[in-house]
């Protein structure tokens, strides 16, 4: 019963992709009411026990069950969130499976312009998004790119904030992670409090320090009341370097800032830009339009599109079953 527990379990992480702890505690009680079986009165206890002994099963299959904070919610304290992932470090692979060879090079390309963004911002435009789209080989036009990047979306890997700006959402991080190491090293950020990938948190003020932190991290080695730019200084010290804690942004909110004017966008001119920029604002003129904005082609690629994610969910719910049977087995 018990291996049918894992395999239950297994696959319903699977289905969904990435859950919250709170999700995957609910799961395993489900699972474990289907199975007969009764939760303990620790419930807490059962259930680490539980997910110990799942990343061993896992671990043969050359995967892992990771857990991370989402850094882009900071009330109480976080929220951790939960995936199974691929242990190996060539783990952008792992999006190949609904996405074309073109496709792949796209995005791998936008995840690098994000990476390597300047200013420890981790986000690009919605326009260097699509002006990328042109140095592919061959280039996507304009809407493939943003039905592209509608997929992208929605699958979890990159956030759209309200002003456009693209980052990497909490799926790519925690999935991701051994790659964005091993492929920039010298842009990846890690947070003093937990040594977890920082794209969105705090950078202390004093020039050449290191530190890093989460706002999540921040509210936990401060306390709620010292957490925060506008709290009293005085008593609170940079983790690093000691100096008075006067935090400045890490993200999109560290736009402009300056900080790291030598980091990188695209590799491009500003004369490539705007001459870039002004054949995508050519193929907007040139292009019909549908009464609801996007284009007629558009609306056809992306409900076209839309099958092929739906044949890509499908795949994936056959993997996890596949994933599934082999744990039944072990």
């Amino acid at each position: 019963m018990l291996k049918v527990l894992r395999a239950a379990f297994l696959q319903a992480l699977l289905s969904r992709r990435i859950v919250s702890e709170s999700e995957s505690k609910a799961i395993f009680l489900r699972v474990c009411a289907a199975c007969g079986l009764e939760a303990d009165r620790d419930v807490t206890s059962q259930y680490e026990a539980f997910i110990d002994e799942i990343m061993q099963h896992l671990a043969p299959l050359g995967l892992e069950l990771r857990s991370t904070v989402d850094q882009t919610r900071s009330e109480g304290g976080g929220v951790t969130v939960r995936a199974i992932t691929n242990a190996k470090v060539d783990e952008l692979s792992k999006l190949a499976t609904p996405f074309t060879p073109l496709e792949l090079s796209y995005i791998k390309r936008v995840v690098s312009g994000i990476v390597t963004a300047p200013d420890e911002c981790f986000c690009v435009s919605t326009t260097e998004a699509l002006l990328v789209a042109r140095r592919t080989t061959p280039p996507l036009s304009k809407r493939a790119a943003e039905a592209l990047l509608d997929r992208v979306v929605a699958r979890g890997w990159f956030l759209q904030s309200g002003t456009g700006y693209y980052s990497l959402g909490t799926r790519a991080i925690l999935e991701l992670q051994m790659y964005l190491k091993a492929e920039f090293p010298d842009h990846m950020l890690l947070c003093k409090s937990c040594d977890e990938i920082v794209t969105v948190g705090l950078s202390c003020s004093v020039p050449g320090c290191d530190a890093r932190l989460h706002r999540h991290c921040e509210l936990r080695s401060f306390g709620p009341a010292r957490a925060g730019a506008n709290a009293a200084n005085s008593t609170r010290h940079c983790p690093s370097c000691n100096k008075s804690w006067e935090p400045l942004p890490v993200g999109e909110a560290s736009i402009g800032s300056g900080r790291k004017p030598g980091g990188q966008r695209w590799g491009a001119s500003d004369d490539e830009e705007e001459e870039e920029q002004d054949e995508i604002d050519d193929e907007d003129d040139e292009r019909p339009v549908s009464k609801r904005g996007r284009s007629a082609g558009a609306n056809k690629q992306v409900a076209e599109q839309s099958d092929e994610d739906e044949e890509a969910d499908e795949e994936e719910a056959e993997d996890a079953r596949e994933v599934a049977n082999e744990l039944e087995e072990a």
